[in-house]
């Protein structure tokens, strides 16, 4: 069985403007060294539709992500199985098992169909053989 190590942050909205995130992230444990992210999923240019996302795993691996209309809690098992997507959202504004390595990756999530009166919830999970770590963050 493995442990699991936690980190948290915060950030702040003023007047429906993005000023921080409010985040969390889990690292997965094995005998192995588990897949972690560099530095935390950096989230930019978002609109209604979509988000640019930009990440780097210390290791080559898998990637899982989506967005959900929740600030509730989600697992890396409930990510990887497209459980609390964003209701009425495209295949587009999900990953599923998309390769990645150990250099910076820069994606998008499109045809989100976010409200602008909202709060929704990035989920990222990155894996590899040794592990994984899953990143939430509220926006």
């Amino acid at each position: 069985a493995g442990a699991t190590d936690w980190t948290s942050w915060a950030m702040v909205r003023c007047g429906g403007a993005l000023l921080a995130l409010v985040g969390v992230a889990a690292v997965v444990r094995s005998s192995s060294t588990p897949n972690t992210f560099d530095s935390e999923p950096r989230l930019s240019d978002i609109n209604r539709y979509n988000l640019l996302v930009e990440i780097k795993a210390s290791q080559a691996g898998g990637l899982w992500s989506q967005l959900s209309a929740t600030t509730s809690s989600l697992t890396a098992a409930d990510v990887k199985a497209g459980v609390g997507q964003l209701p009425g959202s495209k295949p587009t504004c999900r990953k599923s098992g998309v390769t990645i390595t150990n250099q910076m990756f820069v994606y998008s999530l499109s045809d989100c169909g976010m409200a602008n009166d909202r709060d929704y919830t990035f989920h990222a999970y990155i894996e590899s053989a040794g592990g994984g770590t899953f990143y939430q963050a509220t926006f």
